[in-house]
């Protein structure tokens, strides 16, 4: 597990909380919180995905989202961490790329409010462990000046859902926004 590989973000933040991990085969998916002492800097949500070879780290992912003013971690992570269901592991894969994919349609599949552009969901992985799976995705949309987003930008997904008796009953989001050809000129997820 990345537990070490995490603890030492202590050197970045002043502390770190690891919230919850999952494992399916060769990777692992861990949320944490980095904790900052000092007035000028939020805590920070981290999503990280790590792809082992044996006992070392040869990938890895994330997304790092800043914890806005008025919101707190606690709220943004709270919830159950106990791992249960293992045989249910596949079933809660497929529900919760279905749960996606009707997110969505709800949400965009029309455009945004202010909006007549389109919108495309990629979904690049899918891991879980039981009752949580991750679902890592962006949405891109086709030009133009969207709300919320810049010109050549999208908005990357890292979301840990929660299943219970085949229905999606929590869902921690990590997301942060992205420029294609300026930072990722390989793809932010060129090697899954």
């Amino acid at each position: 597990m990345p537990t070490n590989y995490i603890s030492r973000q202590v050197d970045i933040a002043d502390s770190v909380h690891i919230i919850r991990m999952i494992e399916d085969g060769d990777v692992v998916v861990a949320q944490s919180v980095l904790i900052y002492n000092r007035s000028d800097r939020s805590p920070e949500v981290v999503v990280d995905v790590f792809r082992y070879d044996g006992q070392k780290i040869v990938e890895r992912w994330a997304n790092i989202e800043v914890i806005s003013d008025g919101d707190s971690w606690q709220t943004r992570t709270q919830g159950d961490t106990l791992i249960t269901d293992l045989d249910k592991t596949e079933a809660n894969k497929k529900l919760a790329e279905e749960y996606e994919k009707n997110d969505f349609q709800e949400n965009y599949g029309a455009g945004m409010e202010g909006s007549s552009e389109e919108y495309y969901d990629n979904i690049y992985a899918i891991y879980g462990e039981g009752n949580f799976v991750f679902v890592m995705k962006d949405i891109t949309y086709a030009g133009g000046t969207a709300v919320g987003f810049g010109i050549g930008y999208s908005t990357a997904y890292f979301n840990i859902l929660q299943c219970k008796n085949n229905e999606v009953i929590n869902r921690w989001t990590c997301s942060e926004d992205f420029h294609y050809e300026e930072e990722y000129p390989n793809g932010k997820y060129e090697v899954l």
